[in-house]
């Protein structure tokens, strides 16, 4: 009996831990990532009657257009992939997201001037970089020459460091401004897609589904459990086999 009683006791901590533990990666992925995308996957989509859909459901915090791409960023001694996110001075990401990870620099000084950008601390480690240091930015064109694709070099200003405690989000994401996104992909004034916050982001699957739906279709729709899976799968498959043991 003693033996069961410790071994069940055992079971409770554990689960307890792993909840907590999911619990927490949770809060610091959701104070970064946006709860949903949605993205046009056709001319048949209406991006203005998604934001009009968006403006009337009460359970939606906010929304904000962006323009994303790959790049990579080069260092003194070293080189990393990234994704640059990028959103208007207004956006509720930078406004009440990003501004309170910083750990250096203001988050809206990213508008100040163009070319500047925000990095995630794991990569400013990676590549030994600080505040205000350069960073240069390759991408590639969608033409090719006879000699193969032609390769986009530009130097970006760093004007803020931030932490959500990811390690994923702050080695691989950094943000710009829309302006100068849309130069440095050569996009002129299109748009990725829109991002989206609601109020209760346990449910953001079935707001996201329903505001598609609603807009008229041809979007590509993701929230932020569809965004990491593996992390979500593994976690679940975890404390069944412990429970199972």
């Amino acid at each position: 009996l003693l033996g069961i009683s410790l071994g069940v006791a055992v079971i409770f901590t554990v689960m307890s831990v792993m909840n907590g533990f999911q619990t927490e990666i949770e809060r610091k992925m959701l104070s970064l990532i946006p709860h949903a995308t949605v993205k046009s996957l056709s001319n048949s989509s209406d991006p203005e009657k998604l934001h009009s859909v968006l403006h009337e459901k009460p359970y939606v915090k906010s929304f904000s257009v962006f323009v994303d791409g790959e790049a990579i960023a080069i260092g003194d001694q070293d080189f990393e992939a990234i994704q640059i996110k990028a959103y208007n001075n207004d956006s509720s990401v930078i406004q009440n997201k990003i501004s309170t990870l910083m750990s250096s620099g203001n988050a809206n000084d990213l508008f100040i001037h163009s070319y500047n950008i925000l990095i995630g601390k794991g990569l400013a480690e990676t590549l030994n970089l600080q505040l205000n240091d350069k960073l240069a930015l390759l991408t590639q064109d969608d033409d090719t020459l006879p000699f193969g694709p032609l390769p986009r070099l530009k130097e970006f200003n760093i004007v803020g460091i931030f932490e959500s405690g990811v390690f994923e989000l702050d080695q691989h994401l950094v943000f710009s401004s829309l302006n100068d996104a849309r130069l440095f992909f050569q996009i002129n004034d299109e748009l990725t897609g829109t991002d989206i916050e609601y109020f209760d982001p346990q449910n953001a699957s079935v707001y996201t589904r329903q505001i598609s739906l609603e807009s008229g279709g041809g979007f590509l729709v993701t929230d932020w459990t569809q965004e990491n899976p593996n992390f979500f799968r593994s976690l679940e498959l975890t404390k069944k086999i412990i429970f199972i043991d």
